[in-house]
């Protein structure tokens, strides 16, 4: 038996894992004390129990206790409040706005408040509808033994799978550079490879996007965990997915000198054809990794696919191309030795000496929750206050009009499709209340259907099950994360009433009233994406100047800081991304650039694989590029690009001629001309980068200016 759990755990990816360890808590929980107390305080303690299980996340066991105590601390308080005002109807309004603008506010700390900020405002909702008999004071203790009991499981479940979270952490970053390669190679498989079109870009955008935030989330793991003596080196192999990262972005560089005959399309097509080569090699290491199972892992001998850019039979002796295929060859074979290096360490060969824990703890990321983070929200222009503001007035405004509806025995509902729908940006909003909607009649049809005929032990099971899912695709898929809370309501609901087919109708329509509701509100204060974008645009601009700076060095001291600094890098060209993307569906008349930030967006990435290549030039040919010249060049060369890389209006600067074809001289016996080349070919795309960025800067200012003036909701 525990043979065929052990298999089905490495089948499953780590939200399902994470979905069935919170049904798992909240049925031990439920079960522990079932015969001991009465209905009521059965309902609190699962109430607190639930409070608890939301902060509970694929992470190490010392955050996801103290998240969890956090969230059933703050469940029990909310219920307490709201219980303690409820026969006072403008109190009542008072406190829920109250309670749900601290709760919005702690946002301020990031996307790890999200879920003890949703606790809050689940706290409202459930205590709004609970008719308990008990005194306030008892549920409250009964909420808080629930929370505290849920915390012992969490603690021990998260230490139990620690080990799992981690290896399915870093297979998935090698699962998804895999789809970026299979990203890059259909772009090269274009007619013309310079013409990429919007979708193509946004695509390329995402996937990029994706990596950084898994590359992200395996660093909260790996850097902070023990680094076993034996076994899977996880620490080396999340060096190399950040590596592969890097040199999955310099496959993009120089193409454009390929032309665009049938020999470029060929050689373009060759290229492609090593990417998916490659890709097939990471799907191998994913499949190892995840299945515990090094049979998966072939052996990687054959270099054909990279001897194969070398062909130049049908290139002409003059041809410039000549000089450029070992280039691009050489990439591909430091990306195919990458992987061979992967390869090695899944099979436990180790090539490095394992990090200190001292090392191992400079890396990892502190959890830190200082207060100043929150006050310096405290400003009307702050997206963060003004998302607060909204969705306290919000609520308060719809608790106080779903009084007043015909079905005002539930609205509580109501509540909660606009705490659940209403994002802190417009489209996010849109979708969440189209995935609301749906979401919700999925659940009510899933309820209507099985309340009625399903005995009451195949309910309580059929209330985990939902409690699983719900939690598990919160983040990844919100229609279906909606119809199993729709189910999870309607059957906790069923302990103090009975569901009817009315009941069920009545949820539908609250669900869509709620969605308008938040709909209509998001225009309220609304927190339009061309207000953050210039600061976003100059953080952008700051951790590129500072990453250039750290890579145009041949001091070996400074590696640390490059990592930093090119993460810095990765990270704010993520957050500029991930807001242009949502930006596209706001109203036309507040709209950014979208076309000009795409195009700094482009230049910027391009920046990052020419500073990329840049600095495994200067690691591979070290013993070559050493001296005064290489020094000078370097020196000069940092004041040239940061220089380019500012918002402010630049006088113009002096600009050498752009070396596009590639010296004559290999780079393995002369590489200082190579390092000249790519260091001018940065030092244009660094212009073309701060060139797209004050043009953006522009479109920017102006659209501020012109939607002030369409009103105050629009402010």
């Amino acid at each position: 038996m525990s043979g065929l759990v052990y298999r089905l755990l490495q089948r499953l990816p780590a939200n399902v894992i994470n979905g069935i360890s919170v049904a798992l808590g909240v049925a031990l929980v439920q079960s522990s004390l079932l015969p001991l107390v009465s209905k009521a305080a059965l309902t609190a303690v699962t109430s607190g129990a639930i409070y608890a299980s939301l902060p509970h996340s694929v992470d190490r066991a010392e955050r996801v206790v103290r998240r969890t105590l956090t969230g059933g601390g703050v469940g029990a308080l909310t219920g307490l409040l709201i219980r303690s005002v409820s026969g006072v109807p403008i109190a009542l309004d008072l406190v829920i706005g109250l309670i749900v603008f601290a709760a919005m506010m702690s946002l301020a700390w990031g996307q790890r408040a999200g879920a003890i900020s949703f606790t809050a405002v689940l706290a409202i909702v459930l205590s709004l509808a609970s008719a308990s008999t008990l005194p306030v004071w008892q549920v409250a203790l009964w909420s808080l033994l629930g929370s505290a009991l849920y915390s012992v499981w969490a603690l021990i479940n998260s230490r139990v799978l620690e080990h799992r979270y981690r290896t399915l952490a870093v297979a998935a970053t090698f699962q998804t550079s895999a789809q970026l390669l299979r990203s890059r190679a259909e772009l090269l498989d274009q007619i013309d490879a310079s013409a990429h079109d919007t979708t193509a870009r946004w695509n390329q955008i995402d996937d990029e996007a994706r990596l950084a935030a898994l590359i992200q989330a395996a660093r909260e793991l790996v850097f902070a965990g023990p680094e076993r003596s034996r076994g899977v080196p996880f620490t080396q192999l999340l060096f190399r997915a950040i590596e592969l990262r890097d040199l999955v972005l310099t496959s993009r560089l120089d193409l454009d000198l390929l032309g665009d005959n049938k020999l470029a399309r060929e050689i373009r097509w060759r290229l492609a054809k090593s990417l998916r080569t490659n890709a097939t090699a990471l799907d191998h290491a994913y499949a190892a990794l995840k299945l515990s199972d090094t049979r998966q892992l072939p052996a990687l001998r054959d270099q054909a696919h990279v001897t194969a850019l070398l062909d130049d039979r049908h290139l002409p002796t003059n041809d410039p191309r000549l000089r450029l295929l070992p280039a691009l060859a050489s990439r591909q074979q430091q990306l195919f030795d990458l992987i061979v290096s992967v390869h090695d360490l899944i099979r436990g060969r180790r090539t490095q000496v394992p990090l200190s824990a001292q090392d191992r703890h400079q890396l990892s990321a502190r959890e830190r929750w200082p207060l100043r983070e929150v006050t310096l929200q405290l400003k009307l222009q702050s997206p963060v206050l003004r998302h607060a503001l909204r969705s306290a007035l919000a609520l308060m405004t719809v608790h106080t009009l779903a009084a007043a509806l015909p079905w005002a025995t539930h609205p509580h509902w109501i509540v909660l499709s606009v705490a659940v729908v209403l994002r802190g940006n417009f489209s996010q909003t849109l979708a969440r209340r189209n995935q609301r909607v749906l979401g919700t009649a999925l659940g009510c049809l899933v309820a209507a259907g099985t309340v009625s005929i399903v005995p009451e032990y195949a309910l309580s099971l059929l209330f985990l099950v939902a409690v699983g899912v719900a939690h598990a695709y919160v983040n990844i898929r919100y229609t279906l994360t909606a119809a199993a809370a729709t189910l999870m309501t309607l059957l906790q609901a069923r302990l103090m009433t009975v569901v009817t087919p009315i009941v069920v109708i009545e949820r539908l329509a609250d669900t869509v009233l709620g969605a308008s509701f938040a709909w209509a509100f998001s225009f309220v204060l609304p927190s339009w994406s061309h207000r953050a974008l210039p600061t976003q645009l100059e953080r952008t601009l700051s951790t590129l100047r500072e990453y250039a700076s750290s890579t145009l060095s041949t001091n070996t001291l400074l590696a640390e800081q490059q990592r930093l600094t090119r993460e810095q890098a990765y990270e704010a060209l993520e957050t500029l991304s991930s807001t242009v993307r949502l930006s596209s569906a706001e109203p036309r008349q507040v709209r950014p650039p979208i076309q000009l930030l795409l195009s700094f967006i482009d230049h910027a990435q391009g920046l990052m694989a020419h500073l990329s290549t840049l600095r495994l030039l200067l690691l591979r040919r070290a013993e070559q590029l050493q001296g005064v010249d290489t020094e000078t060049a370097l020196s000069e060369a940092r004041e040239r690009l940061c220089k380019r890389l500012i918002l402010a209006d630049m006088p113009a600067l002096s600009q050498p001629p752009l070396q596009q074809e590639p010296p004559s001289v290999p780079a393995a016996r002369a590489a200082f001309p190579w390092l000249v080349r790519r260091i001018n070919i940065s030092v244009h795309e660094a212009s073309q980068t701060g060139s797209a960025a004050r043009a953006a800067l522009t479109e920017l200012q102006t659209k501020a200016r012109q939607s002030d003036g369409l009103g105050a909701v629009w402010r």
